[in-house]
């Protein structure tokens, strides 16, 4: 059976009759308006054209302007300032002069909702968030335990955004994979 033969048994209009029929209503509405379609359509488009870039360009610097005050949001709210301090050797004599202070003061303390430490040693940081995160430690970089921080850790932060948070410091590079915070 011919496609023609299926298009005639369920009724199926000739579309090329009914597209000579459409374009021939077509041109004389045309003829009859007195202008062309094209010219129409250029007038409604190029008006519509320009308030389509309008409102895109708009949106575009509202989003900007959105993502630019929630990254600073984002950045001061979260950003705790990094201290370096320069340790001077204590002598006996030092203790004679008040205007001389031991600049270490090694503490670790803890609240309900932060991990405080002052002026401690990495491997001890890690070892209290190991057993805090329940995650395993391991060093590739033995030199890395010596360094001294000073860092407030807020408890309810994954573990992900503690070491994102402790990568900021110079000298500091970890990462957390299958269960185990790696130090580098």
């Amino acid at each position: 059976m011919k496609l023609e033969e299926i298009d005639q048994k369920i009724g199926m209009p000739d579309i090329d009759a009914e597209w000579a029929k459409f374009e021939s209503e077509v041109i004389e509405s045309e003829a009859l308006s007195g202008q062309t379609r094209p010219k129409a359509l250029a007038k409604h488009v190029g008006w519509l054209s320009r308030a389509a870039a309008v409102i895109g360009i708009v949106c575009c610097l509202s989003v900007a302007t959105w993502a630019t005050v929630y990254i600073v949001k984002t950045v001061k709210g979260n950003h705790t300032p990094e201290t370096t301090t320069v340790e001077q050797p204590v002598s006996p004599t030092d203790d004679a002069n008040p205007l001389v202070t031991n600049v270490a003061n090694d503490s670790i303390s803890v609240d309900d909702t932060a991990l405080r430490f002052d002026n401690i040693e990495l491997q001890r940081i890690v070892a209290i968030l190991c057993e805090y995160y329940g995650v395993e430690a391991r060093y590739e970089n033995e030199d890395a335990k010596h360094l001294r921080l000073y860092v407030r850790i807020d408890k309810t932060k994954s573990i992900d955004e503690v070491v994102e948070f402790l990568n900021h410091f110079d000298k500091v590079s970890m990462e957390v994979h299958d269960n185990q915070l790696i130090i580098k």
